[in-house]
């Protein structure tokens, strides 16, 4: 999409918008998961509605090209069909009785490319058969595939990728295509926390950005620059070593670091949880006060090659966790409760062509960890009860225009 300024703003509030005004394209988000106790129980009410509650944390929706989603969680039952971390929602609220793939652990991401379903976590085997954190099943059937990069020195896969024939992995780990080597441990292809396996083999590339320490949680490709996002201070390889506070980049051939240094900092930690990418800008979502060296309250835009600030600012109070891009709003989702100083319950919706906030106003009384729009609705996923003032446990169906519950 070719960058558009506004050099002339009538009628917005300083609060909604200061200065330059950037359209938005492409997304691409990531979570924070805080993991709760299995199967704990629904809310006090449960709804009515047509679209099916959930007994858990959903970390991950997906659209499935028919109007409805996949989901990926902590949850083990939706509606009334036992349901082991992953299922399939029709659009009209129906949970796919056929389709009922079983993992052992927590799905926190998820990817669809054509007929396959790749999924990421904390787990040990899918279908009963051992995949450590990174499987695959078909859409259709939930057959598991022979995928298996088998992430080992693991405690989770955060988000997935993909471009081309690769699909990139971020989250924490030490080594893709893991293998018991008997009185040694494990050996495998050193990957600390982000990687790129081949899509159909499973088996790890030779790209290497090496984050040092700490954890991947967001990644968004554009051309052929592949952009993360997390908690880290260092990148690259011995010899390559490149300081980057929570955002980097990195080439998609060599994996080498390129300049882009947005510094995302924060008094009170700092943490960045979601990318969302454009020809225009980057925008980030996160925990964070600072960003290309201008003061922004975890929600700031930045340019793709020099990683500085842009003027386009909706600060928000809290923490951002995701993004979901419909082609015309980008939608906010996290723990926040004000965006540019307008009251928001954990969701908001920005304008893509002027980059102002919408009057698009839904109310969770929980964290929301993922967004989706599929067939004209927005799910919403996350670790709330309520939404509008009405139950809905962990997930919820919104009309994208009004905000109201669909099945109301």
């Amino acid at each position: 999409m070719v960058l558009e300024v506004w050099t002339t703003v009538r009628h917005l509030s300083i609060s909604a918008l200061v200065g330059l005004v950037l359209p938005f394209t492409g997304c691409s988000g990531g979570g924070d998961p805080a993991f709760s106790a299995e199967g704990s129980a629904l809310g006090e009410s449960v709804a009515t509605g047509s679209f099916p509650q959930v007994n858990d944390v959903v970390f991950a929706l997906v659209p499935d090209g028919s109007g409805g989603v996949f989901a990926g969680g902590q949850f083990n039952l939706v509606g009334q069909l036992p349901r082991q971390r992953l299922a399939h929602i029709m659009a009209d609220g129906i949970v796919d009785a056929s389709w009922a793939p079983a993992a052992d652990g927590p799905v926190t991401a998820l990817l669809l490319q054509n007929q396959t379903l790749y999924i990421g976590g904390n787990f040990f085997s899918v279908n009963g058969v051992e995949r450590w954190r990174l499987a695959a099943v078909d859409r259709a059937t939930a057959e598991l595939a022979q995928w298996n990069p088998k992430v080992g020195t693991a405690k989770l896969i955060n988000v997935l990728a993909s471009s081309g024939s690769l699909v990139y992995v971020g989250g924490v780990f030490e080594l893709i295509n893991a293998l018991i080597v008997p009185g040694t441990g494990l050996s495998g292809a050193a990957r600390r926390n982000l990687g790129a396996v081949d899509a159909t083999t499973g088996m790890a590339t030779p790209w290497n950005p090496n984050i040092v320490e700490g954890e991947v949680k967001a990644l968004a490709v554009r051309g052929s620059v592949v952009y993360v996002g997390g908690s880290f201070e260092q990148v690259g390889l011995v010899g390559q070593e490149a300081i980057r506070f929570n955002a980097a980049a990195f080439d998609e051939a060599s994996g080498l670091v390129t300049p882009w240094n947005p510094s995302a900092r924060g008094v009170n930690g700092d943490v960045v949880s979601a990318l969302h990418v454009s020809d225009a800008a980057i925008q980030m979502g996160g925990r964070f006060d600072e960003v290309g060296g201008q003061r922004r309250q975890n929600l700031a835009a930045v340019d793709p090659a020099s990683g500085v600030a842009t003027n386009w600012q909706l600060p928000t109070n809290d923490t951002v966790l995701t993004f979901h891009d419909d082609g015309r709003r980008l939608y906010v989702g996290g723990l926040f409760t004000t965006i540019g100083a307008q009251a928001r319950g954990r969701l908001a919706a920005i304008d893509k062509t002027t980059g102002v906030l919408t009057s698009w106003a839904p109310d969770a009384n929980g964290p929301v960890r993922t967004i989706a729009v599929s067939g004209g609705k927005v799910f919403v996923g996350g670790d709330f009860t309520m939404m509008n003032g009405q139950p809905r446990s962990r997930l919820a169906v919104l009309d994208p225009e009004t905000g109201l519950l669909v099945d109301d």
